[in-house]
């Protein structure tokens, strides 16, 4: 029967491959782009999509050789420019993170050099600038921080009270309370009116770079970036530059700090939490040794699975022989999205169109290859930012130097490069399953393990399938306790069960309690009073598949009384029986005051006072199964199972 079904199972999946090549072929396609920009050079940070389906996309534009400007763009669901607007004064304005704060205003941070023009002040050389606008894009109120040096604004996480500003200075003074040497992670607490409360610096004596910033539920606060220092709150350096994680308090106090590299240049990129509390760390890498088990070629993307407290449970490396350049990874349904740049054209890449090309890679929730895609043209195309659209869709934010292949409407030297992508899903259920039981999926039960298949259409229309592993896990046998049935009151007895490497054992007891409370495959009991106790236990493999509960009678007698074992003292006849009608003699001697009877689920069905030595228990209109009598004499509990065999 297995055998047939494994043979039907594999006919399936050819046929089903066979017939979904092309699912294999084309894994994403463009639904729609968008240039913007002017003749010189733009550049795309950062985008957030609002509830009609338009969207801001945040970027700099050149205005001359020596100026920057920052350039906020409304574009609507039909892929025009609603309204397009400069902020700034005569320096350089970089913008980096964009968001909303109410339906009508956003909040935006970045750096500038500029004490003109927009921006009302500037502490020395590059200030955190903080300004917000409505959605006509209309300024309504700015403010800078830093001291005399460079002091870049990078990202930033608004509450209902609060607001936390992240990035890094090299300042000593003005607003900067601390500088522990080079540049540090800079982190400010603003009150509801952005007024500076607190401000925070985080590294050692060399350069720490902020790149993300994460608030957590409880408020906790979680920077990413990367360190040169090995001194100061970095407690391990282990290369050139290490990918630096540091979790602080609401208040800014260090909880810990967490380094992950090689011998060469990491750097942390972009951080988000799972749905089960632990931590997905996008990075690049260039080491081939320390944290790194595997290198591509010089920078590679490199993603990291921790526990919630940055302990490192997984690392996976992805790219080919050049430069391959992680910017963002975003959290889905199946997995997680990569995005970034790529100059390379081997390894996991199969096309490069130009010098670098956006790169596009899918991978599932514990770190394995998907699939990949490149999109850009001849010349150079890097992906800035990449949110979740309607219809299923992704929508980026590029900047392209490109004109041809993939890149249409080319405008100035670099251009803003929006691209709407629909993607055709090849997703990936591991299950595990208990031998005996089935699995529903897709619409059907799965009693057999191996690979199935099934196809279906992405909400925006690409053909997909969906792959279902199925693993057997086996279902321990019923357990076999051994061990005395019969004890002294108060006092202690031993019971084991056969010990196999992969299970665990959870014991039950009634009329006592055990001596310790470790899953081990044997016990030792310390009974209670005269009377009867139990002894149950199953066992469990893989946190997964449980036994059926063992149960095991214990007779439990008073300190004193002549023992006599249960068989001795009790004789019941005929046992089993096939009526339901048992004979009970008792020992000369014995009083007998309570006679009950339970079944094997402990639910009492029995119950009779005042009889003599001999008397008759009848369960002719119970069903078959395994009954407990328990006989109360004077001084003691006396029990003996009863079974019932109906012919």
């Amino acid at each position: 029967m297995t055998s047939k079904m494994n043979k039907t199972s594999l006919i399936f999946t050819l046929i089903m491959v066979f017939c979904l090549g092309s699912v294999y072929s084309q894994f994403s396609q463009i639904n729609g782009q968008k240039t913007i920009g002017n003749e010189f050079h733009n550049f795309a940070y950062s985008l957030i999509m609002l509830d009609d389906g338009s969207y801001l996309v945040l970027g700099d534009t050149e205005t001359d050789t020596n100026s920057m400007d920052i350039l906020i763009s409304m574009i609507s669901d039909s892929n025009t420019i609603i309204w397009q607007k400069t902020y700034g004064g005569s320096g350089v304005d970089k913008p980096s993170k964009i968001i909303q704060l109410t339906d009508d205003e956003f909040l935006i941070v970045g750096s500038t050099s500029s004490f003109d023009g927009d921006i009302a002040a500037n502490h020395g050389l590059y200030d955190y600038w903080l300004f917000k606008i409505n959605k006509a894009g209309k300024l309504l109120w700015e403010q800078t921080y830093g001291g005399s040096e460079n002091d870049f604004g990078i990202d930033i996480s608004h509450r209902t009270e609060a607001c936390f500003v992240a990035g890094y200075s090299s300042s000593n003074d003005g607003d900067i309370s601390e500088n522990k040497g080079g540049s540090d992670y800079w982190l400010l607490k603003l009150d509801e009116d952005f007024q500076l409360e607190w401000d925070k610096n985080y590294g050692g004596s060399d350069n720490e770079n902020l790149k993300d910033l994460l608030v957590l539920e409880n408020n906790n606060i979680l920077l990413l970036g990367g360190s040169n220092s090995t001194d100061g709150d970095v407690s391990l350096n282990k290369g050139e530059k290490d990918v630096w994680l540091v979790e602080t308090d609401e208040n800014g106090q260090l909880l810990w700090e967490k380094t992950y590299g090689g011998s060469d240049n990491e750097e942390g990129k972009a951080i988000s939490k799972t749905e089960n509390g632990n931590l997905i760390i996008g990075t690049v890498t260039k080491s081939e040794d320390g944290d790194i088990s595997k290198s591509f070629g010089l920078n590679d993307y490199w993603l990291l699975g921790t526990d919630s407290l940055g302990q490192l449970q997984w690392q996976k490396s992805y790219g080919g022989s050049r430069n391959d350049v992680l910017k963002k990874v975003l959290p889905t349904d199946d997995g997680y999205l990569l995005v970034g740049n790529t100059y390379s054209y081997n390894g996991n890449i199969t096309e490069n169109k130009g010098r670098s090309d956006v790169w596009y890679l899918k991978v599932y929730k514990d770190g394995d290859f998907n699939w990949q895609t490149t999109y850009g043209g001849s010349g150079n195309d890097n992906c800035a930012d990449v949110i979740k659209a309607k219809n299923s869709t992704y929508l980026m934010a590029n900047y392209s130097d490109s004109f041809d292949y993939d890149v249409e409407g080319h405008i100035g030297e670099t251009d803003i490069w929006m691209l709407e992508i629909c993607e055709s899903f090849l997703t990936l259920d591991k299950i595990d399953f208990c031998s005996g039981d089935s699995v529903f999926w897709s619409g059907n039960y799965y009693s057999f393990p191996g690979e199935y298949l099934d196809s279906f259409n992405s909400q925006c229309g690409l053909d997909s399938l969906k792959r279902l592993l199925l693993t057997e896990v086996e279902t321990p046998e019923l357990p076999i306790i051994s061990g005395p049935d019969w004890a002294t009151e108060f006092g202690a007895s031993t019971y084991n069960v056969e010990d196999i490497d992969d299970l665990k054992y959870y014991w039950g007891i009634e009329n006592g309690s055990f001596k310790d409370t470790t899953n081990f495959a044997h016990k030792t009991a310390l009974w209670g009073g005269a009377g009867y106790g139990i002894i149950s236990v199953f066992s469990v493999r893989d946190e997964l598949c449980k036994s059926d509960t063992a149960f095991k009678e214990v007779y439990i007698s008073g300190v004193g009384v002549e023992e006599k074992t249960i068989e001795e003292s009790i004789l019941v006849f005929p046992n089993p029986s096939d009526k339901g009608i048992f004979n009970v003699e008792v020992d000369a001697g014995l009083r007998v005051e309570k006679v009950e009877v339970y079944n094997f689920y402990s639910k009492k069905i029995y119950s009779v006072t005042s009889l003599g030595r001999q008397f008759v228990v009848d369960l002719s209109n119970n069903p078959e199964g395994v009954y407990l009598l328990h006989i109360r004499v004077a001084n003691a509990s006396l029990v003996k199972r009863l079974v019932l065999k109906k012919r």
